[in-house]
């Protein structure tokens, strides 16, 4: 259970509040606007494992540090050409683990542009330039990076990217020590890649979705061609918008869909063993690695929802947020170890009355939840104790 501890307006504030007939949270503070216009707040990442700062990511090219106490601001960061599409923003550089290889550095930032993923040096007072840019290009062109992900070590960062004009959908992988590019792959997609995700203990193990309705797992260490890396191919039936594995299981991923249903894969099957839909008629038909097997899928329908928000992991715990028009959050815990499928998925809490618009990003951290939407709101939601 959480209750709102403090709420920080980055847009306009509405004049009017939903009474909420559940009333589960109690708003303890909050702050007037910052801007007049209408911001967009589209993601949140707290500095691991410090979590004392985070950084929101707005609409319209803006950036913010904050101070995760008293979520005031601690500075702004210089205009940038943001790429403000897909899960191509603004992020701590920071690894999936606590790093032990010294490699951990929370003064560090990943922004996205066009064609290029910048590191920035938060402890430069202008930040006028990137420290160090990872640009993606073919030799005839820059490519619109649109997804990226950083592998557990913090030394492999890959991008995915949006069709090219030579047709081809590439990912681009490099070293981040040494600024060099460790190989290109280009056949495996036909159409943008919109998610990258590398396994949170298997450094070398990458996942990849797009909107030809493929999740794709590599071996980014395999040598010789490109299908010699590629692991598996799953058919998703939709457009996949994001990608996450799930904690302690290294064969098990969960993926949102452009259609706001979730899919939960166990990547040696052909089709999902579970899906989060609120449409009650939704079915997969579809298989992949080239068979037709027979597998079982759990769908758990959900009707009281608008948007698929976001999912996220804390310690062993995997979650799904699912969004009404209102502001409303309603989260789901996921618990693999539950025997009987059909209760796995179970109401952790609502968060209510922080928010009057859609969310857009959910971002967990030790004792909290931080959400953020389209009504310019960063709330910060406390764990309550029984």
């Amino acid at each position: 259970m959480y209750s709102l501890r403090l709420s920080k307006f980055f847009g306009e504030e509405s004049n009017e509040k939903k009474e909420s007939e559940r009333k589960r949270l109690k708003t303890k503070n909050s702050f007037l606007p910052l801007f007049a216009n209408d911001i967009y707040v589209l993601n949140l990442s707290v500095n691991r494992p410090q979590n004392d700062h985070f950084l929101v990511h707005l609409s319209k090219n803006t950036l913010y540090i904050c101070d995760l106490e008293s979520a005031t601001i601690i500075r702004k960061i210089p205009k940038w050409d943001l790429n403000n599409t897909c899960n191509a923003l603004g992020r701590y550089y920071v690894g999936k683990s606590d790093s032990q290889n010294g490699s951990f550095n929370s003064n560090l930032i990943l922004l996205p542009t066009h064609n290029s993923i910048d590191l920035m040096d938060l402890r430069d007072p202008k930040m006028h330039k990137s420290a160090i840019s990872f640009k993606a290009q073919t030799r005839n062109e820059n490519l619109n990076v649109i997804s990226f992900d950083i592998n557990s070590d913090s030394n492999v960062l890959a991008a995915g990217c949006e069709v090219a004009v030579d047709q081809n959908a590439y990912i681009t992988l490099w070293d981040m020590r040494k600024n060099e590019t460790l190989k290109t792959l280009s056949e495996s997609h036909t159409d943008d890649v919109t998610a990258v995700e590398f396994h949170p203990t298997k450094k070398e193990i990458l996942a990849s979705g797009s909107d030809d309705q493929l999740i794709n797992i590599y071996d980014i260490v395999e040598e010789g061609e490109e299908d010699d890396g590629l692991l598996y191919t799953l058919n998703a039936e939709e457009s996949v918008s994001k990608i996450k594995w799930l904690p302690n299981n290294s064969e098990k991923l969960a993926c949102l869909m452009e259609n706001e249903t979730f899919q939960l894969w166990d990547y040696n099957d052909v089709k999902p063993f579970f899906l989060i839909t609120k449409n009650e008629n939704e079915n997969l038909n579809g298989s992949g690695n080239g068979e037709e097997v027979a597998v079982d899928i759990e769908r758990r329908f959900i009707s009281e929802y608008d948007t698929a928000v976001d999912f996220w992991s804390e310690n062993d715990d995997f979650y799904f947020g699912l969004g009404k028009f209102d502001g409303t959050l309603t989260v789901y815990r996921y618990d693999s170890s539950v025997e009987e499928m059909s209760k796995r998925l179970q109401l952790d809490t609502i968060l209510e009355n922080g928010h009057n618009s859609i969310l857009r990003t959910v971002c967990s951290t030790k004792d909290c939840l931080l959400t953020g939407g389209e009504d310019g709101n960063v709330c910060i939601w406390q764990t309550m104790n029984d």
